[in-house]
């Protein structure tokens, strides 16, 4: 049953990652922790299939937010265009 659900959230992230998604929103869309998110998200960067195509405000902390998104679905944006979906 684990399996199956991690299975699930897996492909749920890899949707979310072709728009380019923060690691807030790939906790609500696939249920999982987000220290799990941040595991993940570390390892296919590290295997060079992800990347951070932006920068979020946090409205609960001065930082910002990387937003993810996939090497496999489009390529990087060039320097100047909008990188969010509408």
């Amino acid at each position: 049953m684990r399996q199956q659900h991690k299975t699930r959230a897996l492909a749920v992230m890899i949707r979310e990652l072709q728009y380019g998604a923060t690691s807030r929103e790939m906790v609500e869309a696939s249920g999982l922790h987000v220290n799990t998110i941040w595991r993940w998200m570390r390892a296919l960067r590290a295997e060079g299939l992800v990347y951070v195509e932006g920068w979020e405000k946090d409205a609960r902390h001065p930082s910002c937010c990387p937003v993810f998104a996939a090497f496999v679905m489009h390529p990087p944006p060039l320097v100047g265009q909008p990188t969010r979906r509408p």
